[in-house]
């Protein structure tokens, strides 16, 4: 592959891994609540603002951000990235059905639209990449065992 293909497929990646939340279907009660939840207040601790303070100088987050991290050095990253989303599809199919089945199908359709949503990803990942299938990549002890 040479340099130009490379420049244009880090770029279909950075396209392909902005994913958007439509929250349109949630009432707005819903979306800001009087009091501060769990999330928020964890978010907020002072320490969780120093660890992410400092995670967002880091090279690989300053990387990210501009677009000029050396793929020799992530690449790895981003073929376990790959695995976990090939992955994730099957979870959101499982939960999806187990909540369906508790008669709450609003959840199940959260789960689907999800699922619908990395099966995209999925599918330009292979595209761009040339993949035979999504089972062309091997997921790595680390993702593994997140994922199990």
């Amino acid at each position: 592959m040479n340099r130009d293909q490379q420049q244009g497929t880090k770029w279909q990646l950075k396209k392909l891994r902005k994913m958007i939340l439509d929250t349109s279907f949630l009432p707005a009660e819903t979306l800001q609540s009087a009091q501060p939840s769990f999330s928020q207040e964890l978010f907020n601790n002072e320490t969780s603002v120093k660890i992410r303070n400092a995670a967002k100088e880091s090279m690989f987050i300053q990387g990210m951000a501009s677009g000029t991290l050396d793929p020799d050095d992530y690449g790895g990253y981003m073929v376990q990235d790959a695995a976990y989303c090939f992955n994730a599809v099957e979870a959101f199919d499982v939960a999806a059905n187990k909540i369906q089945s508790e008669g709450k199908p609003e959840f199940a359709l959260l789960y689907r639209v999800q699922s619908e949503s990395y099966k995209k990803y999925n599918q330009e990942f292979v595209k761009v990449w040339q993949l035979k299938s999504t089972e062309s990549i091997v997921m790595g002890p680390a993702a593994a065992t997140y994922v199990d």
